[in-house]
């Protein structure tokens, strides 16, 4: 039984006919054009009519030089909001009565220079040790 040379080869072998050839730089040449008159996604999605997105983003959790980078790169990804300090009661009061928004007042004010809104999210899934331990009764149990 004899067998027909398939049209495209393996990358091993090589393409012998010149129809082949031709073909193979057709396909190429195709792949390359098509992309060029393809339609502009703001005639198809206007941006009235988009979803916001967002992320959640917990900048506590990150070396702060990195902060700045973090939020742009959100902007630059298309994201319109962010979600903050929802686990974050230990840094924004780390002693009994002693709160420190800095921290917070910094990444809200860079969220915005970078165009995105902030959600800001309430701390109480994640305590601090030392309101755990002055009222354990807080914690859940069973």
């Amino acid at each position: 039984m004899k067998f027909k040379k398939p049209l495209f080869v393996t990358s091993t072998a090589l393409i012998s006919n010149s129809f082949e050839k031709c073909i193979c730089c057709l396909i190429v040449l195709l792949l390359a054009i098509i992309p060029l008159h393809a339609q502009k996604a703001e005639a198809l999605f206007p941006a009235k009519n988009l979803m916001p997105v967002g992320a959640y983003y917990y900048p506590e959790h990150w070396p702060r030089e990195q902060w700045g980078r973090d939020l742009k790169r959100m902007s630059e990804l298309g994201f319109s909001f962010t979600h903050m300090a929802e686990f974050a009661w230990a840094n924004l009061e780390p002693e009994e009565g002693k709160f420190d928004f800095e921290w917070l007042d910094w990444c809200m004010a860079e969220a915005a220079k970078n165009g995105l809104k902030v959600i800001m999210c309430t701390p109480s899934p994640c305590p601090p040790a030392w309101l755990t331990s002055k009222h354990p009764e807080i914690l859940n149990i069973n």
